[in-house]
């Protein structure tokens, strides 16, 4: 199982990376997946469905979210094990007439939601409704309390929290999987944040942690990551990891760095597994691109979310410095997020409009790594770069800021280039570098291609095996 906060089919590249990993290991390792959600949103079936038709769901792959699997469930099952905090059923559901009911629809017509206003407008509590009206689950918001309910208005189990009722649903999947004769052994739960994990790995089950740490692990104070400080949210897993079975880092730079703030005890635990990513076109035995098309002599791209950790306005500042020399210069950037305004006023005030797109989400922007100049990558911190990576994959050169710890990958000179963070000059000089020398461009992108076989699913998943036979 993944246990995932919320999946969107816009989402960026944790999601992307998360999905590939389940569909990685149930289609070459033949091993089915469960993604779990929790979010409240009554949308899944739609984005369940736009993941299956782009091919984001595979075969033996499933999408499942708390409140759908609630609503669609006549009489939730509560089982005998409780956990501290939670208490058994009885009685009905506290009547709220006396407050304002505003009702949220959902898709299907029904109604979705129902919150409840006191005199001041503020929420006190939420029903969350069956297809038929009844209420499934009430959260109520002065006193942290979320309660199940059956189609006939009565309690049957109380919890101290949203996460309480996460985990009793946890332990409903994981004892349903071995009644069923789903799993042969123990249940393995795959988390990408800190936040699911920290609320998951409370629950009594016959469970076993893994976390992927897709995020640079330090606050960036400017320190050596191996002394800067811990990030707040990781803080407690690296406090406590003798409950994870597994920390999986993207990189073997980060892992040094990790493992020398750990007990020599713990430090087995953290192991390196990097993202996947398809090479094309496909490799021939000798590991040279079969076909190799020409790229753009002036085209660069960016792919991630308008967000301030992508630092796309660096981008827009480099290219200034670019075009001024080379005026045939473009970049397009894909992708939406808070800073666009932010974004396309710094573009207009640099005289760049005809230079710097931002082309919003595009579920084709991909397929322009194949013809791109080079990938340009200046983020302020990395782990490992997933655009980057399925950039190098498909033959497109990356230019990069050399932060921690994705551009560790770029081999400089050879398949891109990494220059000191926040060295525009130099940044620029490198994409002028390659306006001016489209053999280099051709060499590097057939050195892209050989860098990006290291990285395959077929290998990957191997190590994914070895890691989940391990536990």
């Amino acid at each position: 199982m993944s246990a995932y906060g919320r999946v969107r089919l816009e989402g960026g590249g944790k999601t992307v990376a998360m999905l590939a990993r389940n569909r990685m290991i149930t289609t070459r390792l033949a091993i089915p997946t469960t993604v779990l959600t929790f979010d409240s949103s009554p949308s899944y079936a739609a984005v369940r469905d736009g993941l299956l038709e782009r091919g984001d769901l595979a075969p033996g792959m499933q999408l499942l979210n708390t409140y759908e699997w609630y609503r669609d469930t006549a009489r939730p099952e509560t089982g005998e094990d409780v956990e501290a905090g939670e208490r058994g059923g009885g009685g009905r559901l506290v009547d709220l007439a006396h407050l304002e009911p505003v009702d949220t629809p959902h898709p299907d017509g029904s109604v979705h939601r129902t919150e409840y206003l006191d005199e001041a407008g503020t929420v006190v509590a939420r029903d969350y409704r069956r297809h038929d009206g009844s209420v499934y689950v009430r959260i109520a918001q002065d006193a942290p309390r979320a309660q199940l309910v059956d189609p006939d208005g009565v309690v049957v189990r109380s919890f101290p929290g949203v996460p309480a009722w996460r985990r009793h649903w946890l332990r409903t999947l994981v004892r349903q999987q071995h009644t069923s004769g789903h799993t042969s052994g123990q249940t393995v739960v795959v988390t990408d944040t800190d936040t699911v994990l920290r609320e998951l790995w409370q629950v009594e089950a016959d469970v076993r942690f893994v976390h992927v740490l897709h995020e640079v692990h330090v606050q960036m104070t400017g320190e050596p990551p191996a002394s800067a400080p811990i990030r707040p949210s990781l803080q407690p897993v690296l406090d406590q990891l003798e409950r994870l079975d597994r920390l999986v880092v993207l990189s073997e730079v980060q892992r040094d760095d990790v493992v020398v703030r750990l007990p020599p005890v713990l430090r087995d635990r953290v192991v390196v597994l990097p993202l996947d990513t398809e090479t094309a076109p496909p490799l021939d035995a000798k590991g040279v691109p079969a076909t190799v098309a020409p790229r753009a002599r002036a085209g660069f791209v960016m792919l991630g979310r308008l967000t301030p950790v992508k630092a796309v306005h660096e981008a827009v500042e480099v290219f200034a410095l670019v075009v001024a020399h080379r005026p045939e210069a473009r970049l397009d950037v894909y992708g939406e997020g808070p800073l666009r305004p932010e974004l396309e006023q710094l573009i207009t005030q640099r005289g760049l409009a005809n230079h710097v797109r931002l082309r919003g989400f595009d579920e084709t922007a991909r397929d322009r790594l194949h013809e791109a100049t080079a990938y340009v990558l200046t983020s302020s911190k990395e782990t490992f770069g997933l655009a980057a990576l399925e950039a190098l994959g498909r033959g497109c050169p990356v230019v990069a800021y050399d932060v921690p710890y994705a551009p560790a990958r770029i081999h400089d000179g050879v398949d891109g280039f990494r220059v000191p963070p926040g060295d525009r000059q130099a940044m620029a000089e490198r994409i002028i570098t390659m306006i001016d020398d489209p053999d280099l461009v051709q060499r590097m992108s057939e050195a892209s291609h050989a860098a990006a076989r290291r990285y395959e699913p077929a290998r990957v998943a191997e190590e994914w095996r070895t890691l989940l036979a391990g536990l």
